[in-house]
């Protein structure tokens, strides 16, 4: 046959790729060998042939060898070049490392190990505030004013760096959060009660409760393994664990928590030199990061402009390139993140304390942090990091003797009962007019009933959930509960014309706190659940009570259901609607049921005997 019928455009194995050209090698070899040919023609040395046709295969062969060890040769060089730029960038991180001073257990300069698993922090959020004004007062002036002592930062005999201390105790507390989360999911029942890890947190520190352990003097990290927490295992039995399934979780829980502890002391007593903080600006938010050991946090531009602007008033003649404002915000910035949780750093909406200020003379906070404070002066639960940012320390270390004051401590009961006692006791130690204006989610609690029947209240407030309006960060949300406002007082307050309350004040102050919100929180009932139990359950994923299953006649305004008010045609209307949803159903029924005799008719051929029983 000769070669034409191999590589000519005839048939045989080569049919229609000299053509084509084919796809992939085979193509790309048809190519090279027709060109050949021409080659060959073009010298004489043959037309065809079987030595012709060898000869075109080792020329062919030749020709593709030269082609792949050439391509082979320049993935090789792109390889080597890859591997150097790697080594160069390798060497520059230590070379900077070395510069900084920074250095590890490892060596000096070690350059940092990259997680498999990236974490990216939340971005932090504050609240509106009043700002500084043109008569503010500084903090030794405002204490001496309200006739209360100045708090006492706690000192530490660690030479650590703050930043760097901060940077261990944020990743230590995380681990302690996401333990507690990982045994609920390993019980019985795979549920994790809401803000069980914040309460179970409250209730361990120090004089939290009369049963609750120090928490070793760190801020943060409880430092017990004895005391499992009353509070954490009536959330576990809430959701559903066994009593011994609880116990067992909450022991593990305080077991980490204690090495937890002992392992961050035993880091705190090592030295190191003070990281490098940067600041990197971008459109919707401000990262503040430190380079060794590294750790970023994410603010809003708000929430950066507050800090500094807290900062200022407390600082005023710092200069501006001393870098400790970077250094505070990222170490308080820290510290709120890692505590989280769902609304604990909700606060009242502006309108609230503008009417609390002018109509009451509320001057400061009791329970704030620099994010979600009002006033430039507040209690909040870390002096260590809010010192610089106007804290005044600790509610319970708060002794005024005279003012009014705004009280909206976190939902936890045995700090509720502790602000309790504190509060009686400040109100019966003097004859100078003071007051406080509590704002608490009205739960249904003990607590909360012996606070409504305290001795001291002289008012009492309750704005619907439908209506009250709460502010987290610059969000406005909205509690699944009513909000209660009890205002306390002694007999020195009532009679201040400046302090005492009126029925106009309480008008102005419930109107404050209306506004249109977001719901807060993962608190909704469950899609999938059928309308009966959606309407059973609350916005929480929590049955409702009897009361509030039962119809309400408000009062214009706002409050509790009026008693003797009902409605005499009532019983007629529900008797017609339950007629016309039966009948509904009925009709729904059969049209369902007409769709699928239909549809079974066109699927199977038709029966004689059907149509005699439809003559009959």
């Amino acid at each position: 046959e000769g070669g034409r019928s191999s590589w000519g455009s005839g048939g045989g194995d080569g049919q229609g790729q000299s053509k084509g050209g084919g796809k992939g090698e085979k193509g790309r070899r048809s190519k090279e060998n027709k060109r050949l040919r021409k080659r060959l023609k073009a010298k004489g040395k043959g037309k065809g042939g079987g030595a012709g046709r060898e000869r075109l295969k080792r020329e062919a062969q030749k020709g593709y060898a030269k082609k792949k060890a050439k391509e082979d040769q320049k993935a090789q060089y792109k390889e080597q070049r890859r591997e150097e730029r790697k080594k160069k960038r390798q060497a520059k991180q230590i070379a900077k490392a070395e510069a900084s001073g920074s250095g590890s257990g490892k060596g000096v300069g070690a350059p940092p190990k990259k997680s498999s698993k990236v974490f990216k922090p939340s971005l932090l959020d504050a609240t509106p505030w009043k700002g500084p004004g043109n008569s503010m007062l500084r903090r030794e002036h405002f204490l001496k004013a309200v006739g209360s002592e100045p708090a006492k930062i706690p000192a530490t005999a660690s030479e650590f760096h703050p930043v760097v201390q901060e940077i261990h105790r944020h990743t230590a507390f995380l681990k302690l959060r996401q333990h507690l989360i990982d045994s609920c999911y390993k019980g019985s029942l795979p549920k994790y009660p809401s803000m069980a890890f914040e309460r179970w947190w409250l209730s361990l520190q120090d004089g939290a409760a009369d049963d609750a352990p120090p928490t070793g003097g760190d801020p943060l990290l409880p430092a017990s393994a004895a005391h499992q927490g009353a509070a954490l295992l009536s959330d576990l039995c809430g959701v559903g664990f066994t009593t011994s399934e609880a116990r067992k979780i909450a022991q593990s829980l305080a077991d980490r928590a204690r090495q937890a502890s002992s392992s961050f002391r035993a880091i705190a007593q090592s030295t190191a030199e003070a990281p490098t903080i940067s600041t990197k600006k971008r459109a919707d938010e401000v990262e503040l990061s430190s380079n060794w050991p590294r750790a970023r946090a994410r603010l809003t531009h708000g929430a950066y402009e507050k800090l500094w602007a807290l900062h200022s008033v407390q600082h005023p003649e710092e200069p501006e390139d001393s870098n400790n404002f970077e250094k505070r915000a990222l170490a308080v910035a820290l510290r709120y993140e890692a505590l989280g949780g769902t609304g604990f750093q909700l606060a009242l909406p502006t309108t609230a304390f503008e009417v609390l200020h002018k109509n009451f003379q509320v001057c400061a906070e009791c329970f704030a942090s620099p994010f979600n404070c009002w006033f430039p002066w507040y209690c909040s639960a870390f002096i260590d990091t809010d010192d610089a940012f106007g804290s005044l320390g600790s509610f319970f270390d708060f002794c005024p003797k005279r003012g009014a004051f705004e009280v909206n401590p976190p939902f936890a009961p045995a700090l509720l009962a502790k602000m309790r006692e504190h509060i009686h006791a400040l109100l019966a130690a003097t004859k100078q007019p003071l007051s406080f204006v509590v704002t608490v989610a009205k739960w249904e609690h003990a607590e909360l009933d012996a606070l409504e029947a305290s001795p001291y209240v002289k008012a009492t407030l309750i704005v619907p959930r439908e209506e009250q309006q709460w502010l987290d960060g610059s969000t406005a949300r909205r509690a699944p509960v009513e909000l209660l406002i009890l205002i306390l007082q002694n007999q020195a307050a009532t009679k201040d014309k400046l302090m005492c309350v009126t029925d106009e004040k309480m008008a102005k102050l419930r109107a404050s706190c209306i506004g249109d919100a977001k719901a807060l929180g993962p608190r909704k009932a469950d899609k999938k659940a059928p309308k009966s139990e959606a309407a059973d359950n609350g916005t929480d994923g929590s049955k409702k009570s009897k009361e509030q299953k039962k119809p309400k006649d408000w009062k214009k305004g706002g409050g509790r259901a009026s008693e003797g008010s009902s409605n005499p045609h009532t019983a007629e209307i529900s008797e017609a609607n339950s007629k016309i949803g039966k009948a509904k159903k009925d009709k729904t029924k059969g049209e369902s049921k007409g769709k699928d005799k239909k549809e079974n008719n066109k699927k199977r051929p038709r029966d004689e005997s059907e149509d005699i029983i439809e003559e009959d």
